[in-house]
């Protein structure tokens, strides 16, 4: 029967296109796109389309823009300065050192993906973090203390380095190191970052880690990254900095004793740093703890127990010798004498 009329599929077709183009549906008609804004905006402002929308209400609803009120960092207290000394940090409620420096010219590359080490919430809040400017750290570029680093000049010498080996550890040490000198934390984190998914136990990447994440006072995770690198520095090279920046860190975080003893170890690898000397004579002689007191107090027993045994049973071997002498001289005593020959 179709076979005979192939013009009735044409026709079914042309019926239904012509009841859905006539269907006064909302599916095209109450949403529009402003191209020049690049929204999406309703056609008319009903609540009633909105409510049968949710999509377009999600579409439309617009959003504040954030604020520096809501950053997550351990830095409220950075401008009241360190509680050893005056902190460098800019004002945590004004711009952030990403802010600061929103695209460098010198940089290692882009980000990484994934580190051993983001899980760290000074790391993953690395966007957020103020800047911190370290000029003591310019001694790693210079040759002599008395020495002008010339910024301009190192900077072009890290692009190009960094243009030559872009997976180097090393030139990504050197470019975080530059970055710390000025001020920009987020920059100098994606460094060590970068050098520590190529070598996860990198000591000098670690160590520069922790101490960027300690002046932005997140302690824990500077402790954890200072014992990382102690641990990860090579036997034949020496390991006083790591002491020193562990004492540093234990220092702020109120353990004196083992500050003192990191301080100890450092001034003993490196006996003419003085800064060390001054920690220890801030710090004074760490008392003892209540481990050490216990270990003497049982050394002195055991002695005392080892003593006592050893002059008992001297005591014992006297008497027992003094009591068999006095019975062989009853014996000799007892013994009938001989008679002389006639």
């Amino acid at each position: 029967m179709i076979e005979d009329y192939p013009y009735l599929s044409y026709i079914g077709l042309y019926i239904i296109s012509a009841c859905l183009w006539s269907s006064d549906t909302l599916g095209a008609t109450h949403w529009i796109l402003n191209e020049r804004e690049g929204v999406v905006r309703a056609s008319s402002a009903t609540a009633d389309i909105l409510k049968s929308d949710p999509v377009l209400s999600i579409l439309t609803k617009t959003y504040p823009p954030k604020t520096g009120n809501g950053r997550k960092t351990n830095c409220d207290q950075c401008m009241k300065g360190r509680l050893y000394g005056m902190s460098n940090v800019i004002d945590t409620m004004g711009p952030t050192s990403l802010e600061l420096f929103p695209a460098p010219q010198l940089t290692c590359g882009l980000p990484v993906n994934e580190t051993f080490y983001d899980h760290l919430e000074g790391i993953a809040n690395r966007e957020y973090h103020p800047a911190f400017v370290e000029e003591d750290v310019a001694l790693i570029f210079k040759k002599g203390e008395k020495e002008d680093l010339d910024l301009g000049l190192t900077e072009s010498n890290l692009k190009r380095a960094i243009e030559e080996s872009p997976n180097s550890v090393v030139v990504c040490n050197h470019i975080g190191n530059f970055w710390r000198i000025r001020g920009s934390t987020f920059h100098s984190i994606e460094c060590f970052r970068r050098a520590l998914y190529y070598s996860p136990n990198d000591a000098d990447a670690l160590l520069n880690l922790a101490k960027v994440l300690y002046n932005l006072n997140y302690i824990q995770d500077a402790a954890y990254l200072a014992r990382r690198s102690l641990e990860m520095q090579p036997t034949e090279q020496n390991c006083w900095l790591q002491h020193f920046t562990l004492g540093e860190i234990l220092r702020a975080s109120g353990d004196l004793e083992e500050a003192g003893i990191h301080f100890k170890h450092a001034l003993d690898l490196n006996p003419s740093f003085e800064l060390a000397e001054v920690h220890l004579r801030e710090i004074g002689s760490p008392s003892t703890s209540p481990t050490n007191t216990y270990t003497f107090l049982i050394i002195g027993l055991l002695v005392v127990v080892v003593l006592a045994t050893v002059y008992f049973m001297t005591l014992t071997s006297e008497s027992r010798g003094t009591k068999s002498s006095r019975m062989s001289l009853w014996a000799e005593g007892k013994r009938p004498k001989k008679r002389p020959l006639s």
